[in-house]
């Protein structure tokens, strides 16, 4: 993991908290959550990428093996792709984000599409959907307890 990473999480940190700190002074509990969220979403699509070059070196590996000793009988998989930066608009799957960072179970609860926090962002998102203030204290814990676990393991690896 780069220092570029960590910084940059540093950077979002910084910039949405302060986004969120004016929604909350404004009861706008609604952007104050999707602000605080996005630190989250943000960061994980760069560590999506480092997951996916992993994944690519590591069929490289076995290729390179392989083609050493072609007598073997374990023939690695056909390439499906050479990708390796996270394109997509969509927020990576948290398997992508634990290959290349390590289990982290306070994110996966967060992000987790079935559970209810990864609910609300998407009902304030795409619905418009209030929060009140007392919801928004709970949820506003549980990202930054994210956040809190994301910054401690790219700061690890920095």
């Amino acid at each position: 993991m780069n220092k570029n990473l960590y910084q940059q999480f540093i950077d979002l940190e910084k910039e949405y908290k302060a986004l969120s700190s004016e929604y909350e002074n404004n009861r706008s509990f609604e952007m104050a959550f999707i602000s605080i969220w996005s630190i989250a979403e943000h960061i994980m699509k760069p560590i999506a990428s480092i997951s996916m070059k992993n994944k690519l070196q590591n069929s490289l590996n076995e290729w390179v093996k392989y083609t050493e000793n072609p007598e073997t009988k374990n023939k690695p998989k056909e390439f499906k792709s050479f990708q390796f930066e996270y394109i997509s608009t969509s927020i990576p799957s948290i398997a992508q984000i634990e290959l290349a960072v390590g289990p982290m179970p306070k994110l996966t609860t967060l992000m987790d599409s079935k559970g209810k926090y990864r609910k609300k962002r998407n009902g304030i998102a795409h619905r418009a959907e209030k929060i009140s203030e007392t919801v928004y204290g709970d949820y506003k814990k549980a990202v930054l307890e994210a956040l809190s676990e994301l910054r401690n393991v790219l700061e690890k690896r920095s």
